[in-house]
């Protein structure tokens, strides 16, 4: 049986047989997702990057429409693919079951966001407003502002493709006989299209006597870019699929499943069909079209198909031909996006024919501009120059923003997807920087929406940086504005209005006019005082003044309780040419990390006097501090997940490994799950997986894995203190990845040993994956003898940053290691922002002094058996632990008991395991919140009453007082302590 049937097969199965509990169990988490959104409203973007994770591995597993399909060579993208099919075949299993008892189908996107579930806190922190909420500085600061402003403004060209038969590469004979291209509908294409909407780089591939289902079939064995080298190579496609694979190695062309780089093209034209009327049917060749459509599109690429053109000879001597055609166009022409070529060849003079079929090079040439005229009219809209600003009392603005807004607004946007009846529209910026959107909005959530927004994305709680009130099918030319008055913008800094005072205006730029009032002037020149300028920037990051306000402290969410954020860079602001767009606070630029002096802000201000300033206004009383206990419990219930403990037991007589997750108790519908995949010829190590899982889940998301390559591997999530870290993940398509999970079960399968299974690990750091792994390698164990190096490894990963570092010797000396969602190696605490925290907060925030480093330390030496395991990973100690005292500081905390948090969130359960469990892929386990020393913890009261009423427990126990069990591949047995095996 072929691996991917075997796999599809295995998750079907499982599909079938869990899904009342993968029903209970989603319809609880994403409650709690959703929730958890709320303020940083990141799913949007996170389900856009899974697309564009899912369609990179389609791509790379050769699992797009190919003219045979094969697996890829590489071993690691064999295990994705079968990673894929497994979770596809999850999908149909549940949905099959699903529709059999009356419930609701499951999307691809739905069982992503189950399979991150370990990694979504992370995905959320990284795609919140507080993040990206302008990720556009980059485009509008661009590398300086001492340079002119064709640098600012710089575009990258628009990558373009034009696809065909002889009406795109025609062969001519020269008069040595040599037959040489022809493109002079692609050579107008391009320059008129680059005059429209700037640099536009054109890839041209035209096969002369070409039909629809062979271009189809050279797009799926090419790449567009290598469809070109080969349409100089061969001028005719009138071959088989045998033939043109021989062409192609001749002259050293490789496949699509031989090049593992995406295709770096924004949008193809596409002009084929005609050759096809004489022998295909109409439904034949419009398939084959939609079908050529979704196999480019699913790589990334817009397309823009054009109607087929039959000339009236032909028609009168084949009018089967004629009726075919016109089927086949009135069909396309119910489609979004096609251009009706025929319009353009009636705008053709007759003498720019050079005979039935083919136009001469001037009609070529005219074609290509009539044609680039449509798609720059069709494809892409191009903004005006046209302008103004809106003052408003809950907007900062500076004089000669507009005009800066207004250069970022102006450029080509190419049709994406539609929203709210209209189609939106992405403008590419310079390589490394946002896409920005126009998209349209209606009147569904309040009158005050209704038009058309500009901004970074698409997001109900983030309409953007420019708005128009028209509710035209097409975004206006002109009349936009900066917010308006009264409206919702997570964009704009949010204060009292009694304590909004102008910012200073460097240099004297010529008064803004307001759109609704031409009569009017934009407001005199105020000064930023200097005391304002301190509020704003006197101290560290994280000790500035405005941290301790009484509104920000305790007022405001986080996503707009970050100034530091929502200042430009300061080196980019002086004075004259370089005074750039000013102080812009109210947009959330990166934070400074060199600061200039608060009294340079002033410099350009006719007045320089201090005047009453918000400092004046606002409370003097003191919030509570961020990086205190309970705000550091507050990030744990956000991100942090797990204790762990490796123990070295006396003599070297045995080696302990546990794990103990933490999370919502809402998500305490567990499954401990055996995978036995034998997967031949895919270099696979571990044949048999044993994990700690969830229904729905074909990973761990603990993550707790044992292994029969020898290999147990685990994890904590490591919290990051310094938001700018999040600056660090790189987003499509500069930074190609797949979801982690399935990076992380192909590195699993073909791991042999510690050092193996790090580095596999460590080649693929996307950001959202901040945690510290540990993997230790049975194979190399031998009991009552010494640890031998290259047993235990250790990596830490967060953005931008991994460490590893063989730390057997670190165990040989100390007989323990202990995780606890704080990093060990240097680079990686400094980065993430606990170096600095410990400098400023103390032994919270350091590796051996923070409470559960204490909890371990005390304990960890005298475990020598399975049962001291089993106690030490469900501890708490309150109220009788090491301060701080604290039912959320503990190795299984428990935050329900919390007397200032109290949430049902907290260690969820416990896995310990020994070699000779290990031997078996056996586990020892719990499930539920510690109650060794604590009241079980129970949803509902004895009455009935509910105790956790915002929170969904569906299918869950109400009370939770279950002992360790014997986790074996047939089920749950009796714990057996053995440890002579």
């Amino acid at each position: 049986m072929a691996n991917d049937i075997k796999m599809y097969a295995a998750g079907y199965i499982e599909g079938l047989l869990t899904c009342v509990r993968i029903s209970e169990f989603y319809a609880n988490s994403q409650k709690l997702l959703l929730e958890k959104d709320k303020t940083a409203n990141a799913l949007p973007g996170i389900r856009k990057l899974f697309q564009n994770q899912m369609a990179h591995a389609r791509f790379m597993t050769n699992m797009e429409q190919h003219v045979f399909a094969e697996e890829p060579k590489d071993p690691y993208w064999k295990q994705v693919r079968y990673t894929f099919f497994q979770m596809w075949g999850l999908l149909d299993g549940y949905n099959a079951a699903s529709l059999r008892f009356g419930g609701e189908t499951l999307e691809l996107d739905d069982m992503l966001f189950m399979n991150a579930g370990g990694e979504l806190p992370q995905l959320i922190q990284a795609g919140s407003l507080e993040v990206v909420a302008f990720e556009g500085a980059e485009l509008l600061l661009g590398s300086s502002f001492e340079g002119t402003e064709s640098r600012v403004c710089a575009m990258a060209p628009l990558r373009a493709a034009f696809l065909g038969d002889s009406w795109v590469t025609d062969f001519r004979e020269t008069e040595e006989g040599q037959r040489v291209p022809q493109r002079p509908a692609a050579n107008a294409l391009k320059d008129l299209l680059s005059q429209k909407l700037g640099p536009v780089e054109l890839v041209v591939a035209g096969f002369p006597g070409c039909t629809s289902q062979r271009l189809g079939r050279l797009c799926g064995l090419l790449r567009i870019r290598e469809m070109a080298s080969f349409s100089d190579v061969s001028p005719s496609v009138k071959v088989s699929t045998t033939s043109i694979c021989g062409t192609l190695e001749q002259a050293d062309i490789p496949l699509l499943s031989e090049v593992k780089t995406g295709e770096a093209l924004d949008f193809a034209v596409v002009v084929i069909g005609s050759n096809d009327v004489y022998s295909e049917t109409a439904a034949g060749i419009v398939s084959n079209l939609m079908r050529l459509r979704r196999l480019l599109s699913s790589r990334g690429i817009e397309v823009i198909l054009c109607t087929l053109h039959l000339n009236l000879e032909d028609r009168t001597l084949w009018p089967h031909a004629g009726e075919v055609c016109d089927q086949v166009n009135r069909e396309l022409l119910k489609e979004d996006g096609i251009i009706d070529i025929d319009k353009i060849f009636k705008t053709l003079a007759p003498e720019m024919w050079e005979n039935t079929y083919h136009l001469t090079t001037q009609g070529y040439h005219e074609f290509g501009r009539r044609l680039a005229e449509v798609v720059a009219e069709r494809f892409c809209f191009n903004v005006s120059r046209a302008f103004q600003v809106l003052p408003s009392d809950a907007f900062v603005l500076e004089a000669d923003s507009g005009d800066f807004v207004h250069r970022l607004l102006q450029g080509a946007y190419v049709k994406a997807d539609a929203n709210h009846g209209r189609p939106t529209y992405r403008k590419l910026g310079a390589e490394g920087t946002t896409r920005v959107i126009l998209f349209y909005w209606d009147a569904s959530d309040g009158a005050e929406w209704n038009g058309w927004w500009f901004g970074p994305k698409l997001d109900f709680d983030h309409p953007g940086w420019a708005f128009h009130a028209s509710t035209a099918a097409q975004p206006p030319s002109e009349g936009w504005t900066v917010p308006p008055r009264g409206s919702v913008s997570a964009m704009r800094l949010r204060r009292p209005a009694a304590s909004l005072k102008a910012p200073c205006l460097l240099g004297t730029p010529a008064p803004v006019v307001a759109a609704n009032a031409p009569n009017e002037t934009s407001p005199k020149k105020s000064e930023l005082t200097t005391s304002e300028a301190v509020w704003l920037t006197d101290g560290t990051p994280k000790r500035r003044i405005w941290r301790s306000d009484e509104y920000w402290g305790n007022k405001a969410r986080r996503a707009e309780a970050l100034p530091d954020r929502r200042l430009s860079r300061l080196r980019r602001i002086g004075q004259g040419p370089r005074r750039g767009l000013g102080l812009k606070a109210h947009l959330a630029y990166e934070q400074s990390t060199a600061l200039l002096d608060p009294r340079s802000w002033v410099q350009g201000c006719e007045s320089l006097q201090e005047a009453p300033s918000f400092l004046q206004q606002r409370s003097q009383s003191h919030p509570e501090d961020p990086l205190d206990d309970v705000h550091w419990e507050r990030r744990l219930v956000e991100s942090g997940r797990c204790s762990a403990l490796v123990r070295l037991a006396d003599g070297d007589a045995d080696l302990y490994m546990g794990h103990a997750t933490w999370d919502d108790y809402s998500k305490m519908m567990r499954i401990f799950k055996f995978y036995n995949f034998s997967l031949p010829e895919a270099e696979t190590a571990a044949t048999k997986i044993s994990f700690s899982s969830y229904p729905g889940v074909i990973t761990s998301t603990d993550d707790f894995y044992e292994m029969n390559s020898g290999l147990v591997a685990m994890e904590t999530s490591l919290v990051i203190l310094d938001p700018n870290v999040w600056d660090k993940v790189l987003d499509f398509p500069r930074f190609k990845s797949i979801p982690n999970f399935m990076h992380l079960m192909a590195v699993n399968r073909l791991a042999k040993s510690s050092p193996d299974w790090v580095q596999r690990f460590s080649r693929t750091n996307t950001g959202t994956f901040a945690a510290q792994w540990m993997v230790a390698d049975y194979n190399q164990f031998e009991s009552g003898k010494p640890l031998p190096d290259g047993m235990f490894w250790v990596v830490e990963m967060i953005p931008g940053v991994s460490e590893m570092q063989d730390m057997s010797a670190f165990l040989r000396e100390h007989r323990y290691w202990a995780s606890f969602n704080r990093p060990f190696f240097g680079k990686t605490r400094e980065l993430s922002g606990f170096s600095a925290a410990e400098r400023s907060h103390g032994s919270l925030y350091s590796y051996e002094g923070n409470p559960r480093a204490y909890a371990f330390r005390m304990a960890a030496p005298a475990i020598n058996a399975l049962p001291e395991m089993r106690d030490i990973m469900t501890q708490n100690a309150f109220p009788y632990g090491s301060p701080p005292n604290d039912p959320g500081h503990q190795i299984s905390a428990r935050m329900d008991l919390s007397p200032v948090l109290m949430l049902p969130n907290g260690g969820i359960d416990a896995k310990v395991v020994n070699r000779c469990l290990l031997k078996k892929l056996q586990a020892q386990a719990i499930s539920g919140p510690s109650h060794q020393r604590h009241e079980p913890f129970r949803w509902k009261a004895e009455d009935g009453t509910e105790l956790w009423p915002q929170y969904p427990h569906a299918g869950l126990p109400n009370l939770w007082n279950f002992g360790f069990v014997q986790l074996a591949q047939f089920g749950q047995m009796a714990i057996t302590d053995e440890s002579d095996c």
